[in-house]
């Protein structure tokens, strides 16, 4: 908006003009540091993350992508759904993290597929096996 009311008054004279070029840096700069608010929202069997609506308990496929410290989380049920949201995201709210959280590991206890990466940075191998599926086993 500024730079269309300087080109209306002044033509193109203005971008000889140091102050309006360092002003435009600091804006930029401002905008690039200025927080990204991810609106995310879970019930007790689903998430969404500002993607589909995805069934935490009918994941098929966990994986994740990215690079320690900005981790991605993408989860797709049986429907097709797709959810993507980044894991620091999740866990900053601890409640939330915990419906996510706990459905993956359902959802991976009856066979939702998950790579040895994803299962490392969730770390699941810290916590107790949940229960296994009634379905097709034989005894407990």
């Amino acid at each position: 908006m500024i730079i269309v009311f300087l080109m209306l008054k002044s033509g193109l004279d203005w971008m000889l003009y140091w102050p309006m070029w360092l002003f435009i840096a600091a804006v930029g700069v401002a905008f690039w540091f200025l927080p990204r608010n991810t609106k995310m929202a879970a019930g007790a069997d689903w998430v969404n993350a500002g993607g589909d609506v995805v069934h935490t308990y009918e994941l098929v496929e966990v994986k994740t992508s990215g690079t320690p410290g900005s981790w991605e989380l993408i989860l797709k049920d049986q429907r097709g759904n797709v959810d993507r949201g980044n894991i620091a995201d999740y866990q900053q709210n601890p409640l939330l993290w915990d419906l996510v959280f706990n459905g993956i590991r359902h959802s991976v206890a009856v066979g939702a597929t998950i790579d040895p990466e994803t299962y490392r940075v969730l770390k699941l191998d810290e916590y107790p096996n949940p229960p296994r599926s009634r379905r097709g086993d034989t005894g407990v």
